[in-house]
């Protein structure tokens, strides 16, 4: 099954190759082809490692080859309206609209109050300091707090 859609994904990114050049910001374009290159032969390289049957070297594979990807993905893009820090440059990048998840620490239990009377609930880990109240952020206060349409839950 996983031999069949490689297969397949390298087929499409073959026959596509044109097209997905096409979208590649003029200024970019040689180091879009470059990425190109470099994702059709890692498809190979990744057939090659399910015919195998090499189950740890599929997932580097795979994030090498998404890499890639999301190189090409940022070449679509001609110019970005703010500088991103160098700090964070090899991080994952979201250049559009999504989804997201606030998090607010309270310090202390009469700040919940609050936060209950603005229907707020807030969210928070294992890994954060301890003594700190969090509770979990329901999604339709946040829509509502950035002023989405406000759906049921």
């Amino acid at each position: 099954m996983a031999e069949r859609n490689v297969r397949q994904a390298s087929r499409a990114l073959e026959q596509g190759k044109a097209l997905i050049l096409k979208g590649v910001s003029e200024t970019k374009k040689e180091h879009g082809k470059e990425l190109l290159e470099k994702l059709a032969v890692g498809m190979q390289e990744l057939e090659g490692i399910i015919q195998q049957r090499d189950r740890e070297a599929v997932a580097p594979k795979q994030k090498e080859l998404l890499q890639y990807v999301g190189g090409i993905e940022e070449d679509m893009v001609d110019g970005f309206p703010s500088e991103i820090p160098e700090e964070y440059s090899n991080l994952p990048l979201l250049k559009g609209k999504a989804t997201v998840d606030i998090k607010k620490l309270l310090l202390n239990s009469s700040d919940m109050d609050d936060y209950r009377s603005s229907n707020y609930m807030l969210c928070g880990t294992a890994s954060e300091p301890q003594g700190c109240d969090w509770k979990v952020l329901r999604r339709r206060t946040i829509k509502k707090t950035l002023g989405f349409k406000q759906e049921d839950d």
